[in-house]
Order: C-alpha cells, then structure tokens, then sequence
C-alpha cells in the first residue's frame, strides 16, 4: 500500500520571467556590480582562512596562463 505524500504548498503555475531590455551601460555596471561583489567575498573569506597570500599567487598564476591582458605589463 503506497503512502499519500503530502503537499505544502499547492500547484503553482509557472510563467515567462519578466524580461526588460538593458542598454549596454547597464549591463556593464550590472556585471561589473557583480564582479567586485564576489571579488570582496573572495578576499574576506582568504582573510578569515589566512590564505590571502596564496589566492593573490594563483589568481595572478591563472592570470598568466590564460593571456589575459596580454597588452599589459605586469610586475
């Protein structure tokens, strides 16, 4: 004999998100808002472990290897 699952919450009915059209100014601060957000979580949490040393080293490692800004100078 199957058991009755209960359900919390009833059916819901899915629909298209609302999408609004972005100028490319807005985009870039979007994207750029989220970039320095995750950059300062990064580094907070290398501050707590105490491996700040090492996420600079790869982070510039990784930099390298894959040729970004290779019109640059780097130290």
């Amino acid at each position: 004999m199957e058991k009755e699952v209960k359900k919390h919450k009833p059916d819901v009915k899915m629909r298209k998100p609302d999408i609004k059209a972005m100028s490319i100014e807005e985009k870039y601060e979007r994207a750029l808002d989220f970039f320095e957000m995750d950059h300062m979580i990064s580094y907070y949490t290398h501050k707590r472990l105490g491996t700040v040393k090492e996420w600079v080293n790869d982070t510039v490692e990784v930099s390298r290897s894959c040729g970004s800004n290779d019109n640059e100078t780097r130290p």
